[in-house]
């Protein structure tokens, strides 16, 4: 029984393969083409970690929704609003 079991295995691998390494072939679409993809929205940008209070993380997320921004654009945009006023002083 086991012999009858691995000649049914094998040929079902047979039959499997050239369908699965045909699958694998390299296709003409998708990958890399100049001008494709998102557009990166900083010029210079610098990732960072920042910790915060979970009451304002509910807050800023709740304010990112309501605005359909994201909480990134929120700091980014507090942090302008910020330098501006210290400059200005």
């Amino acid at each position: 029984m086991i012999i009858g079991d691995s000649i049914l295995t094998n040929q079902m691998s047979e039959n499997i393969l050239p369908k699965v390494a045909a699958r694998k072939t390299k296709g003409t679409l998708g990958g890399w083409r100049p001008g494709a993809g998102r557009k990166p929205t900083l010029k210079d940008p610098v990732r960072f970690t920042l910790d915060v209070e979970g009451a304002q993380m509910d807050a800023l997320a709740e304010i990112a929704e309501k605005h359909e921004a994201s909480i990134a654009s929120l700091v980014r945009d507090a942090i302008t609003v910020y330098l501006k006023r210290r400059r200005s002083k």
